[in-house]
């Protein structure tokens, strides 16, 4: 007699948390990832599911359970920030005095950092941490996570639709 494991909701959630980070950070960088809003579910589905077991028991390559965890560590470790609007990320105010001339004073808001911290990843700019994150990412064995969260190996809806219009003319 065969046993066939079904799936439970939690596991398709955890397969689609990998499948979009698979995607987004092949389509534009953990950058685009962040701003689409996919840290922050990550993050928040993170809090009630052991995703890395969840993938485990699903028998997921080892580097999509690796590249899970790393994204895991950064967006749990570090706070999300952007640049500040008040001085555009100078850290310093420029008022000028009654004799004209150009004095600078630190950013009350930003406290001279440049950046506040803000509540989720989706508001975040761009971080150095983030480059770093995609340039690690790009040496993992994308066909193997592409076949097995069952996503196409273009990483864009466009090249896709041309990739299947040029199936469909032969």
């Amino acid at each position: 007699m065969k046993f066939i494991r079904t799936l439970k909701a939690s596991d398709e959630m955890a397969k689609n948390h990998l499948r979009w980070l698979v995607y987004q950070v092949n389509n534009g960088g953990m950058f685009q990832y962040c701003f689409n809003g996919y840290a922050d579910d990550l993050v928040e589905y993170a809090k009630t599911h052991d995703i890395v077991q969840e993938l485990e028991e699903m028998g997921c390559p080892v580097q999509g359970i690796e590249a899970i965890e790393y994204a895991l560590d950064l967006l749990q470790d570090l706070q999300p920030t952007k640049e500040c609007p008040d001085c555009n990320g100078s850290g310093e105010w420029e008022t000028e005095d009654e004799n004209g001339d150009i004095e600078s004073s630190r950013c009350d808001t930003c406290y001279g950092d440049g950046e506040i911290e803000i509540n989720t990843w989706a508001e975040s700019d761009n971080q150095s941490w983030m480059k770093r994150f995609d340039n690690w990412f790009y040496k993992l064995n994308m066909k193997e996570l592409d076949d097995w969260t069952g996503q196409s190996h273009n990483h864009s809806h466009s090249l896709d639709m041309i990739e299947q219009n040029r199936k469909e003319d032969k």
